[in-house]
Parts: structure tokens; sequence; C-alpha cells
């Protein structure tokens, strides 16, 4: 599992995240778990270079320079990405999204759903030719036993898990172990995450 997080160092939000994030990094990586950290394009390259040094992140820094992933030098700093096959520039989540429907669906496949969610979320399946299974992301919700319901009651199995959850569009909250038993829960079943979790 690789968890790519677009960041800034003149993001406050993002800087405030970041001991969270290198706690997920820690907890996890012993299971797989891989975290790719993006600077945006108009981060000064050496501002990543010294706030990775001084704050001692622990996985992978890359630079997106001009909309491409770009391997920026220098001691625990570096991810190998292949521009022509591992990268891709889109004009947002909502173009990505229907994209990927279209490179992992086949007619037939199910892709479970949040509800509420964006339309992307299910039609970019549905028009690639799948079919949509939908699990409530409501205040009243258990949203992990409605996916193992969802999961069981499928058939053919799920190929995907679209994730909002939490805060888009509900605003709900979620602690870093929910993450990791929703990793969890994929890993044992073969479904990948699609996480659309932009703000």
């Amino acid at each position: 599992m690789v968890l790519v997080n677009f960041w800034a160092t003149s993001c406050p939000g993002c800087i405030h995240e970041m001991p969270d994030l290198v706690k997920t990094h820690k907890k996890y990586e012993a299971r797989g778990f891989e975290t790719v950290a993006v600077a945006m394009s108009y981060d000064p390259p050496e501002y990543v270079r010294q706030f990775s040094e001084r704050n001692g992140l622990p996985f992978k820094i890359a630079i997106d320079k001009d909309g491409f992933i770009v391997i920026p030098e220098g001691p625990g700093l570096g991810v190998e990405l292949n521009q022509e096959s591992e990268c891709i520039v889109t004009l947002g989540s909502k173009e990505g999204l229907a994209n990927l429907a279209n490179a992992i669906t086949s007619p037939g496949d199910v892709v479970l759903v949040p509800n509420p969610s964006y339309p992307i979320h299910p039609y970019g399946f549905i028009i690639a030719g799948g079919s949509c299974r939908y699990v409530p992301v409501t205040p009243d919700a258990d949203f992990l036993r409605a996916l193992d319901r969802a999961v069981r009651h499928s058939v053919p199995k799920p190929i995907a898990l679209v994730l909002n959850y939490p805060s888009n569009p509900t605003a709900l909250l979620a602690d870093l172990d929910f993450y990791g038993q929703v990793v969890d829960f994929c890993r044992h079943h073969g479904i990948w995450i699609l996480s659309d979790l932009a703000y």
C-alpha cells in the first residue's frame, strides 16, 4: 500500500499534519505501508530539502516541478518514478478518477462507492461498464461494518473502494487507526483503495 501525500512548505495545514503522517508511516511501515510525500511545483527545492532534513522525515520525498515528478538529490531524499508509465497529470481529481475508472474497470466489475459522494465516484465506474455497491457514510453508520457487509454480499467480489471518508463531502472525522483498519481489510480482500480525501 502506498500513500501519496501532496504538500508544500508554505501550506500551514500540510505542515501541521506532517507529524501525524510520520506517525502513520512508522506505525504501518513494517506491514508494507509506504509513503511518498510530493512537494508542489511552487515550493523551492531547497526549502523542501531543509524541511525534510530538519524534521527527519522517514519516507521518500519527491518534488512536482512543472507537473512532473522529479527526483531530488541528497541523503534520504528521492523516489524513482517512471514519468512515462507511473505518473499522470490531470486537470483535477474528477478527471483522474474518471480515467482511473476506465483503466481498471471491466464490464460487470463491482466497485464500492460511498454514499453520499461526489457524482464522479459512482458514475466514472458506471460509464466504464462497472456497477456500484453503495456504502453509507453518515454520522450514524458504522463504516467498517457496512464495508464488511458490502463485500460479503457482492458478487463478483469488489475490485476497488472509493474512500472519501471522512470529510469529503460529509465533514465527518476519523482517526489514524480507522485508515489502518481499512488498509488491513482491503489488503485481506484484495481490494484497491482509491482515496479522494482532497481537503
